[in-house]
């Protein structure tokens, strides 16, 4: 019962920390759109919010994956709070009134933290958030953030209070309730995304027959997942975006842009529960989300339509947020690679920006958009029937049993243990007391009580039997034909 409340509140924390994170990141790249539109054309906006600033957020999650692979330790509280600040303060340049100029160097700037800022919560979700809750977490962080966003466009004064200095007050309050999140965690207890989150050896068992579809696979094999993955999301994201250039996409009259906040922030969290609960049943969702585009085209000129498949686009849409990142997630956890965690939002903000240089090129041209469009639909299609077939449909391939030395390595990795601790499980693991162990180690007992203390508290167990159980859950992979 204890577990499963530090469980709960383990995830409410996360929902709320990528909530915060989330509405304070869209939020104040909304203000900087609007703040553009006082002195640039609506085309010109596109291209800095929509492409340059997309790509500078993928770019900032890259550098955070590249920080993670070759310099954890520098992701502490106060380099993380350090990386608040600056947005904060290049959000307030961005937004305030200034030259043209220094408004579309601070906002870009802004852009590029935005990535490292979601490359952090990302990478706290994937290793913080049980598989078997990841979905619901990242999709009710998310949907809360659009909520909020929404309410606050819908406050007015003499415009919206997005676009108003007043805005910069509830940022600065937000920016102060996630260094206080980060302050409290502590660096010991939160690591900053490297400790695996504190579950139970059965429900890990459970979790990695529902998510972890891709283990017993070579190392080459994996790759080659990877690789199929990120093409298949990129062209998701870019077959989504071009979508919302067809003629349907426009606002029609009875559309409300208001409401389709709404069912996006619904789409978010119906589709948290739905991928938790099945993989297979939550990436046939995010699939079938590319056909809404295409109803719509097809009931061209239908007004009441129009309003149905504008809310359809964006309920639909909350299943391929939630997909990207959860797919990511996965091979991560079941691959050991921390770094690549924010991989899904990186390549999805890749295919938004080409998708809107692409529809603002063909905006003329709605026939070659549509055909252009239905190409990349068929080969979206084809790539990811492949990898449904190799990832939930095929049998899995045989699991291989792991040597000593491998299994050792690979738990110690995923639980960041050091060089001596990792000889004290090996002990543990043979069966020897602490007496036993510290004769074997030439050193005293004491030194041995301290390491495996040490030991159960980076894995989240309480005693020795349980580190034993939760070595096996989460090394060893789950025989093929288990439920997904």
């Amino acid at each position: 019962m204890q577990r499963q409340r530090l469980i709960r509140n383990q995830n409410i924390s996360t929902v709320l920390l990528i909530a915060a994170c989330f509405f304070l990141t869209s939020s104040v790249w909304m203000s900087w759109e609007y703040h553009l539109t006082d002195f640039l054309d609506t085309l010109t906006v596109d291209y800095l919010s929509m492409v340059a600033g997309y790509l500078l957020q993928a770019a900032g999650i890259a550098l955070f994956s590249l920080m993670i692979q070759k310099r954890p330790h520098w992701f502490r509280p106060g380099l993380l709070t350090l990386i608040l600040l600056l947005f904060l303060g290049s959000s307030a340049v961005s937004i305030l009134p200034s030259s043209p100029g220094v408004s579309i160097v601070s906002g870009l700037f802004m852009n590029l933290l935005c990535g490292l800022i979601a490359g952090f919560y990302l990478h706290v979700l994937t290793f913080l958030t049980g598989p078997s809750h990841k979905g619901l977490v990242f999709g009710s962080g998310y949907g809360c953030a659009v909520i909020c966003t929404w309410l606050f466009s819908r406050i007015r004064g003499e415009g919206s209070f997005l676009t108003s200095p007043y805005a910069l007050i509830a940022y600065a309050a937000v920016t102060g309730l996630i260094i206080l999140w980060i302050v409290l965690s502590g660096k010991d207890s939160f690591r900053f995304g490297m400790v695996p989150p504190e579950i139970s050896p059965a429900e890990s068992a459970n979790a990695a027959a529902s998510a972890d579809r891709f283990g017993g696979h070579s190392a080459q094999k994996l790759r080659s997942l990877f690789l199929q993955t990120g093409i298949i999301v990129f062209l998701f994201s870019l077959v989504k975006n071009l979508g919302f250039g067809f003629p349907t996409a426009d606002i029609l009259g009875g559309v409300s842009v208001e409401l389709s906040r709404i069912f996006y922030a619904a789409g978010l969290v119906c589709a948290g529960y739905i991928i938790d609960r099945n993989r297979k049943q939550g990436a046939l969702c995010a699939a079938a989300s590319l056909v809404i585009s295409f109803i719509g085209l097809a009931l061209s000129g239908e007004q009441i339509s129009a309003m149905v498949i504008w809310c359809l686009e964006y309920l639909f849409f909350g299943f391929f947020s939630v997909f990207r990142i959860v797919v990511f997630s996965d091979l991560c956890r079941s691959c050991g690679c921390a770094y690549l965690a924010g991989l899904g939002l990186c390549l999805g903000r890749v295919g938004d920006a080409a998708g809107t240089v692409i529809c603002n090129a063909c905006a003329d041209h709605k026939f070659v958009l549509v055909v252009g469009t239905a190409a990349l639909f068929i080969l979206s299609l084809f790539l990811f029937y492949r990898f449904f077939l190799q990832t939930w449909i095929l049998p899995q391939p045989a699991v291989r049993t792991p040597d000593e030395q491998e299994t050792l390595e690979r738990f110690s990795m995923i639980n960041q243990l050091s060089f001596r601790e990792k000889d004290v499980l090996k002990e543990i693991l043979s069966g020897k007391t602490n007496a036993e162990i510290a004769g074997t180690l030439f050193v005293s007992e004491s030194t041995i009580k301290f390491h495996v203390h040490n030991l159960l508290k980076k894995t989240g167990c309480r005693n020795r039997s349980e580190l034993i159980s939760k070595y096996k859950a989460e090394v060893y992979q789950i025989l093929p034909g288990q439920p997904d």
